[in-house]
């Protein structure tokens, strides 16, 4: 399971406009952009109320985005974190989004908007969607020479594979993500692009591979001060010694992850999991050792969970 996403997606707004007429465009999409925001807004707001900080913030990016560029823009980078929440919904709006990318030709905001959409064909399990969109997106980076966004593309399409145990499609696309990360000098994506690695070793059994390339994301993660991927990487760090049996160092990672988990009240879930975690490394230490008040522990922790 993934305890929260990672936001590869992220990206710097398109500052170009194309010069076109908004009521122009908006007449020959058939519908008006506003009213469009005001029905989305007006149906699914209850979901919005219970979302996380970072898509309030998009919502309100959203909202007041001026020219169309950045209007699409807005609506790739909203539609993506929303998929977590209500991939029916962000779909029609990246949907949306492609629409208005075609119309005024623009062709970074179509890319954004072509990995938005391919990722919540991700969230409603179409692999083979979510791969050609991502492909397309990709492509189009490619040909425009954005070497930092294609190399994110490439890594939101390895987590695709990834998760669909296709580990040497995985690995290859991650290989061909890293040199144009390096020299973007995205030091974030590098550490999410070394702890799916390292997932992809864990996860065939290669656990002193995996284990050099989780120390690296969490080098990564704490130089930069990302707590929430820092506790993630801790979490994947921790399972390694856990599936080889030493207990006491998968505690100490899982520790550390359900301390950052639960100093922030919007992680509330992952803090459960953590804390699962923890439960489940107690109890097989109580297995192994026969030891009664491990077993205390780990019903701690799970009623915790």
């Amino acid at each position: 399971y993934h305890l929260y996403d990672m936001s590869v997606c992220k990206r710097s707004p398109e500052k170009n406009d194309c010069g076109l007429n908004s009521n122009t465009v908006f007449k020959n999409m058939g519908c008006s952009f506003a009213r469009f925001l005001l029905l989305i807004f007006i149906f699914f707001y209850p979901v919005f109320l219970n979302a996380q900080q970072r898509l309030d913030s998009l919502r309100n990016v959203l909202l007041h985005a001026g020219s169309l560029p950045e209007k699409c823009n807005a609506i790739a980078d909203f539609s993506f974190v929303f998929s977590a929440n209500n991939p029916d919904s962000a779909m029609l709006l990246a949907q949306q989004g492609v629409a208005l990318a075609q119309k005024i030709r623009n062709d970074s905001d179509l890319a954004n908007c072509y990995n938005s959409v391919g990722w919540c064909y991700n969230r409603l399990g179409n692999k083979d969607s979510a791969e050609l969109f991502l492909r397309k997106a990709q492509y189009i980076y490619h040909t425009i020479k954005n070497g930092n966004e294609e190399g994110k593309s490439l890594v939101n399409l390895a987590t695709i594979y990834n998760d669909n145990h296709d580990y040497p499609k995985a690995l290859n696309t991650l290989i061909t993500a890293r040199p144009l990360l390096e020299n973007a000098q995205n030091e974030a994506t590098l550490g999410y692009l070394d702890k799916t690695i390292g997932v992809i070793y864990r996860e065939q059994g290669m656990y002193n591979e995996s284990a050099k390339y989780f120390r690296s994301a969490i080098a990564t993660f704490e130089k930069l001060n990302k707590t929430t991927y820092l506790a993630d990487a801790y979490t994947s760090y921790g399972s390694v010694f856990w599936y080889q049996g030493n207990y006491d160092s998968a505690l100490y990672y899982y520790r550390k992850a359900y301390s950052i988990f639960t100093n922030q009240s919007k992680y509330i879930s992952s803090a459960a999991f953590a804390a699962e975690d923890i439960a489940n490394a107690f109890y097989k230490k109580a297995n192994a050792k026969n030891n009664n008040p491990y077993i205390d522990s780990a019903y701690h922790y799970y009623t915790i969970s």
